[in-house]
């Protein structure tokens, strides 16, 4: 049965329910939950239901197969093939049969992932990811950023697919700009890059301490943070908050991330983007070396790509930072979840801020913090996070009163085991919330 021969269901109330973030020509699977007169039902997608109007009748307690025929002032589904049964295998290949995808294992297990993790996804998205796929040898990397790029509603092409999957095994942007600097060395063509490279990495001033870009150590951290709540001094000194904001704005000019906005705007600005690709425009790049700057071209690219997410007034942020100018071997990774008010603007009142860093002593540590009308809730990711909570109590009174300053309240920090950070990244991936469902 072709899968545009189907029979409709349609809501009348989609206004009204949390499902207007689908798009026309999504596949979704829904369970029958609650049957109403005037043939109506309730229709369980996840997390959220919809009541609909029912052109044919279903089965309650059953689950169907829904494909999105409109999504604008109603949502209209399509019933797609009969109820589904208890054999998940015989379901996903029957749907890859209704779209005229060829059942090969790898196209099973990846269909049957989407519809684990609950992710939406339209036939011609399939298809093209499959494809994808097919090319990348089915490797768990690429079905893993295929998965994630049909659940951001990042769009399934080679060129976006191949961006996002070189970011992601090629490890932290700084291992890589150090690679790309040791293989261009000095050679006269790619001198400019190579200073921008070694601006950006600190490789240029190591060994001395400029006044303009000190480094930012944990020992200059420790001295700079208030040691008394009653001294009214800010929590961090300015300087030190300065530093941090000037280099996030280098490093987005640097790069290139505004490159294309730039452009647009009119404005002709040089950054490692632009000389990457006049490089790759003028053939400059060959043997080796054209692989590696392909790939950090990618990269950026991919970087590009993840820095901002919008899903309604929903939106995801996040941007990577080398920061060996900070004192950190590796990248710090930040992350934003939040929503637009109505007049286009960021509630500052209602959102999530994910740090990961890489500290020197104490390893691998994440700082997730949700904030709820003003009130902010702080959890700290370490191996060590006992020996960690009590290190840090005498600071609590410190950031409760710095934070006051800005009127923000904190209501509780605590400390986990990064296992426990892992354990509820599964739980999310499995469960996801639609609307709010970016994984940090």
């Amino acid at each position: 049965m072709n899968i545009h021969q189907t029979n409709l269901v349609s809501s009348p109330h989609a206004v009204e329910n949390p499902l207007k973030n689908l798009r026309t020509g999504q596949i979704v699977r829904g369970q029958v939950r609650q049957l109403i007169p005037n043939q109506m039902a309730q229709i369980q997608l996840g997390k959220q239901s919809v009541v609909a109007q029912l052109e044919i009748p279903l089965t309650l307690g059953a689950s169907y197969h829904f494909q999105v025929k409109a999504a604008e002032e109603h949502i209209h589904f399509k019933v797609i093939g009969d109820r589904l049964g208890r054999d998940e295998k015989a379901n996903t290949l029957s749907l890859l049969n209704k779209m005229g995808v060829k059942a090969s294992n790898q196209a099973v297990d990846f269909l049957a992932s989407m519809i684990h993790k609950r992710i939406p996804f339209t036939e011609s998205q399939l298809k093209e990811a499959l494809s994808l796929l097919d090319k990348a040898n089915g490797s768990p990397k690429a079905a893993e950023v295929l998965r994630g790029m049909l659940e951001k509603g990042i769009p399934v092409s080679e060129a976006v697919f191949s961006a996002l999957l070189g970011k992601r095994t090629q490890g932290s942007l700084n291992s890589l700009l150090q690679s790309v600097l040791r293989e261009i060395g000095e050679e006269k063509s790619l001198r400019q890059l190579y200073l921008a490279l070694s601006h950006l990495t600190g490789s240029a001033t190591k060994g001395s301490r400029q006044v303009n870009q000190p480094s930012l150590t944990g020992r200059e951290l420790s001295h700079n943070i208030n040691p008394s709540p009653d001294t009214g001094k800010p929590f961090l000194s300015a300087a030190i908050k300065e530093q941090f904001i000037s280099h996030l704005q280098q490093t987005i000019k640097a790069i290139g991330l505004d490159y294309e906005y730039s452009l647009a705007q009119g404005r002709d600005t040089e950054s490692i983007k632009s000389m990457l690709l006049s490089i790759q425009q003028s053939g400059q790049n060959t043997g080796m070396r054209k692989d590696s700057l392909q790939q950090l071209l990618h990269y950026i690219t991919g970087m590009q790509l993840e820095s901002v997410v919008e899903n309604g007034p929903f939106i995801h942020s996040q941007l990577q930072v080398p920061a060996e100018k900070l004192g950190l071997k590796n990248d710090i990774n930040l992350h934003f979840e939040g929503r637009r008010k109505k007049d286009g603007e960021i509630d500052p009142d209602h959102c999530r801020v994910l740090f990961q860093l890489e500290l020197e002593h104490l390893k691998q540590t994440m700082i997730d913090i949700h904030i709820q009308k003003r009130r902010l809730l702080m959890v700290v990711y370490n191996d060590n996070y006992e020996q960690l909570e009590n290190l840090t109590e005498a600071l609590r009174p410190i950031l409760k009163s710095g934070l006051a300053g800005v009127e923000y309240q904190l209501d509780s920090v605590s400390f986990k085991p990064l296992a426990k950070e892992e354990e509820n990244r599964q739980k999310e991936q499995i469960n996801p919330y639609r609307g709010v469902d970016y994984r940090i």
